[in-house]
């Protein structure tokens, strides 16, 4: 299933052997059949992986966004 995200947040456990990642979804309040200024955060998906697995991301990631065309 493909979920839609505009922001995250991450941490870091005390041993930095392990990364959280929250994928959230912003959107826009709708009042009276307009969209507002205020927005709400809803969660989309929670990403727990090792050092190693977080550091091969950064790795595919950058790779992906270097060589885009």
């Amino acid at each position: 299933m493909l979920q839609y995200t505009n922001g995250f947040s991450f941490a870091l456990d005390r041993e930095k052997e392990s990364l959280i990642m929250n994928c959230v979804q912003r959107i826009p309040k709708i009042i009276d059949g307009k969209m507002g200024e205020e927005t709400e955060v809803e969660n989309v998906a929670t990403l727990v992986m090792d050092k190693t697995t977080a550091e091969t991301l950064l790795k595919a990631l950058k790779t992906l966004l270097e060589n885009e065309e």
